[in-house]
């Protein structure tokens, strides 16, 4: 079950009919009931209130619910039986364990799309987050423990990827988990300058430097560090041009 931000609304999930009950809490009545997919387990309510995400353990998916208009509007695929679902209270991120797949789907909720699956242990049961959203608390049913997730920074994509050694380019990072973003390095040199335009998205101007070839573009926020992957890589592709002039006699 779940609330809505504002109070207004429960959210039951009731696995034995696929559907989720919404009850308003002035009257505390059934106002409408949504189905959804097979055997859903868990519901978790945007921190905007706009949206619903219902975890369905039979069909391995989640049910967006749009709360105005009680109807689902889309459902994503994610991993083999999904059991419990959580969101960031940062960002726009909805963290969904599948108890079959051993592994934590992070979704971005603003294209319902899966933009990271994160292993951890087996037999996973339910998600919760500290206050701050710096850690996802994971507990695994048959092996008895919590793991920690640490949610840092991730960058899934450069635009433009390359550019001359003397710097200047301004580049469009995406990804996830950028709220709150300290640095951008391009290999062990700074930006010359970054925004955090959101918590996808970061526009940073390459520094200069002396030689051509690839490096890699960090971001570091009070979460951690991005790890390194191709999709980060940038190439400095051109050193600038020095022309000589000669007395010609």
């Amino acid at each position: 079950m779940a609330l809505r931000p504002d109070g207004t609304r429960a959210y039951v999930a009731n696995a034995d009919n696929n559907s989720v009950s919404v009850i308003d809490t002035a009257t505390n009545s059934v106002v409408a009931t949504i189905p959804v997919g097979n055997l859903p387990s868990a519901v978790a309510v945007r921190p905007d209130g706009a949206r619903a995400y219902v975890a369905n353990f039979g069909s391995d998916n989640v049910s967006v619910i749009d709360t105005a208009t009680n109807t689902v509007t889309t459902t994503i695929a994610v991993g083999n039986g999904p059991r419990g679902v959580a969101f960031r209270p940062v960002g726009t991120r909805a963290y969904v364990t599948n108890y079959g797949g051993s592994a934590v789907s992070a979704i971005d909720t603003a294209t319902n799309t899966v933009t990271a699956t994160i292993p951890v242990g087996t037999f996973l049961h339910g998600v919760a987050f500290r206050p701050d959203g710096a850690r996802a608390y994971v507990v695994s049913y048959v092996a008895y423990t919590v793991s920690v997730i640490a949610i840092g920074p991730q960058v899934a994509a450069l635009s433009p990827g390359n550019g001359p050694a003397v710097g200047g380019t301004v580049v469009t990072l995406t990804g996830i988990n950028f709220t709150g973003a300290t640095a951008v390095n391009f290999g062990a040199i700074p930006a010359a300058s970054f925004t955090v335009n959101s918590d996808t998205q970061i526009t940073a101007t390459a520094p200069a430097t002396g030689s051509l070839g690839i490096v890699d573009v960090r971001v570091t926020t009070p979460d951690g560090i991005s790890v390194n992957s191709a999709a980060d890589d940038y190439n400095y592709d051109t050193l600038p041009v020095t022309l000589q002039s000669f007395d010609v006699k």
